[in-house]
């Protein structure tokens, strides 16, 4: 039952206890007077003294004394009873702001390993660049997809799963909580930044079984979230977290939002799929052919087109792929232009055709 029950039900017995009160002294009310004669006058006359005798036969001044007791027993109760429900308001309240830490927003990007974003596709990774989503290994890392989370594995000393947090500079001075989620364990620690993050600086380190974990500054003014992987370890790592305040929320955590977090994803980096795309070109001139490429979310700056396959150029009139083409583009509110220049193309018509192409935007 909760604080607010309580209350009401503490409000019902108030209520109660004065409709009691007000039954008594009603009956009070309804009394008889009789006299008695309880001594006489110097002169002979008796001398009367009025007691107060209600209908049932008891003494008036009893009987309010008795109801007073009663009413004094009741509210000394419910004063008590309120007390008790204040400490539990106060005890809830207390608890209520304590949980406030429990409500900071995870800071890092597609941290739940058991079921990651991860449109590069790939179930291993073992070169020195982005695997899943926002996450980057070190070349000596070797990371494997699995049912149970990121099986992390070293070949040498000292090896890194990192991702790098934008708008880093915001969280400068603040006090930070790192946790990570390894074999069904919470490891964590806690730091507080400095108001300058200095370049090549670690903040915060914290022993794990599988190495460290740290906040490091790559670059002056910006921060990454590093896990450090010894040698000859294999571990498999659930969950990671970077949060606000000095207590560790991961545990409260069942898994993210994996549409929220694609969205989130897709600011970096989009994969048009492994189906191909065809997007209908216009002739801007002799030189240059266009296409605009819808996107489900605004692209974070201009990216870089990794060719997993290539764009192709169609040619609709000639059923052939036209080559010579030099692709760039170019983001917009509403999608991304894709431009193809060569001289004198000759072409009436033409289509873009967009075979597993990855549009990178990371940091």
């Amino acid at each position: 039952m909760t604080i607010y029950a309580w209350l009401a039900i503490s409000s019902i017995i108030v209520a109660i206890i004065g409709i009691i009160v007000g039954i008594v002294g009603a009956k009070c009310i309804q009394i008889s007077v009789k006299t008695k004669i309880i001594a006489k006058n110097t002169d002979g006359g008796p001398v009367q003294q009025a007691q107060v005798i209600n209908n049932s036969g008891v003494d008036i001044y009893t009987a309010v004394k008795l109801s007073q007791d009663t009413a004094r027993k009741e509210l000394e109760a419910f004063e008590k009873n309120m007390r008790e429900n204040n400490e539990t308001l106060n005890n809830f309240n207390e608890n209520k702001a304590n949980n406030n830490q429990l409500s900071y927003a995870n800071i890092l990007h597609n941290w739940f390993f058991i079921n990651p974003i991860n449109q590069r596709g790939q179930n291993r990774y073992e070169k020195q660049y982005y695997t899943i989503d926002r996450w980057i290994i070190s070349k000596g890392m070797v990371m494997e997809l699995t049912s149970g989370g990121l099986q992390l594995s070293a070949n040498e000393e000292n090896q890194l799963l990192y991702q790098h947090i934008e708008r880093s500079n915001l969280f400068a001075g603040h006090q930070l909580t790192m946790s990570i989620k390894c074999n069904d364990e919470i490891y964590y620690g806690t730091v507080t930044l400095p108001n300058v993050l200095t370049h090549g600086v670690k903040y915060g380190t914290f022993e794990t079984p599988f190495g460290f974990v740290c906040l490091a500054s790559f670059f002056d003014n910006e921060l990454t979230f590093v896990i450090i992987l010894n040698a000859s370890k294999t571990y498999i790592i659930q969950s990671a977290k970077l949060e606000l305040g000095k207590i560790s929320t991961l545990s409260n955590d069942m898994a993210m939002d994996y549409g929220k977090e694609l969205s989130v994803c897709q600011r970096f980096q989009i994969h048009t799929g492994e189906k191909p795309v065809r997007c209908p070109a216009v002739i801007e001139n002799y030189n240059t052919i266009s296409c605009l490429l819808p996107l489900p979310v605004t692209i974070r700056i201009n990216p870089t087109v990794v060719t997993l396959d290539k764009i192709q150029i169609w040619n609709p009139v000639l059923h052939k792929s036209e080559d010579g083409f030099s692709v760039h583009t170019s983001i917009t509110p509403l999608g991304l232009i894709i431009r193809a220049h060569k001289q004198n193309h000759g072409l009436t018509n033409a289509m873009f055709d967009l075979d597993c192409i990855l549009f990178d935007a990371n940091l």
